[in-house]
């Protein structure tokens, strides 16, 4: 059984969510996890395109940055070999029967009114308690911090 997951982009306020990607297979931390802390800890939030700006490594606020994610995540080698691998939904996906969940969201207090120099996104992951709700949280910090391979669920 492939191993699902959800990641969900929050706004640049954190009320709502931008987007929820729903993964159908490769959704653990050493697999989906590693990828996010890929993508996530080369980058900056940033509020206002300057000339400092670069798409590869900035985002002009959360929707900039949920649209980047989903991009790059299409052009992931397992979503180029086997297609189907990525779903958009509303926020309302609720219980996919996922088995993990994770979050991109600005640090807490941050919001609109970001410094100048941006700021690095936060991530989060949560093993699913398999009712749509989230479990144990396994990590909540900069990407860069995360160590994958110490949260893994040993099933």
């Amino acid at each position: 059984m492939s191993t699902r997951a959800l990641v969900r982009v929050k706004s640049n306020n954190g009320a709502s969510t931008m987007v929820c990607i729903y993964v159908h297979g490769d959704g653990y931390p050493s697999a989906l996890g590693e990828m996010l802390k890929e993508f996530l800890a080369r980058r900056i939030v940033v509020n206002g395109i300057s000339e400092n700006y670069n798409p590869k490594t900035h985002s002009n606020g959360m929707g900039e940055l949920a649209a980047q994610l989903v991009g790059w995540l299409r052009d992931n080698d397992i979503c180029k070999a086997h297609g189907g691998w990525i779903y958009l939904y509303n926020d309302e996906c609720g219980d996919v029967s996922q088995e993990y969940e994770y979050e991109i969201r600005l640090p807490k207090g941050m919001t609109w009114s970001l410094p100048r120099t941006g700021v690095e996104p936060i991530l989060r992951c949560w093993e699913s308690d398999g009712d749509g709700k989230h479990g144990n949280l396994l990590f909540d910090g900069k990407a860069k911090d995360w160590n994958t391979a110490e949260t893994e669920n040993d099933e």
